[in-house]
């Protein structure tokens, strides 16, 4: 087995190798890129590792002994988000609680536990019957958070 993580054009042609037999790229499965990094994951350490993609210098491990053998891995960041106009704007998008936009610019309006939507889709009234959230409720280890 060939341990070389090398780019090519299009064609398959301008083969430049980046890595070549280093104990990293023994076992890569995913792979991503940001900017200049190649970021990917490795079976054999249970790792996640980046590298320079032009030079292959500055590797750096990421993050060492994952939980399982890390598959696939994305990179996100602002500059991979596309940038659309605030259609909930300062108004909340007309709802009384909760806006949700979507990508057709459209937005559907939802209300908290213990609340339903009146008649006309935008205002939440105190509902009679117990109701379940559109929104689901995940434990605070699975939420986002600002850093």
């Amino acid at each position: 087995m060939l341990n070389v993580m090398a780019s090519c054009d299009l064609e398959g042609n301008g083969v430049t190798q980046i890595l070549s037999a280093s104990d990293p790229i023994k076992h890569p499965f995913g792979l991503d890129v940001l900017g200049d990094n190649i970021y990917w994951t490795n079976w054999n350490t249970q790792s996640v590792y980046q590298v320079n993609k032009n030079t292959g210098g500055d590797i750096k491990l990421v993050t060492d002994k994952t939980s399982d053998k890390p598959m696939g891995i994305r990179v996100f960041h602002s500059s991979r988000q596309p940038m659309a106009a605030p259609v909930c704007g300062g108004n909340n998008g007309g709802c009384s609680h909760v806006c949700l936009p979507s990508p057709s610019g459209a937005v559907t309006c939802a209300c908290p536990s213990g609340m339903a939507l009146d008649a006309d889709n935008k205002n939440c009234v105190i509902s009679s019957q117990p109701t379940q959230s559109p929104l689901p409720i995940l434990p605070s280890e699975y939420q986002c958070s600002k850093g």
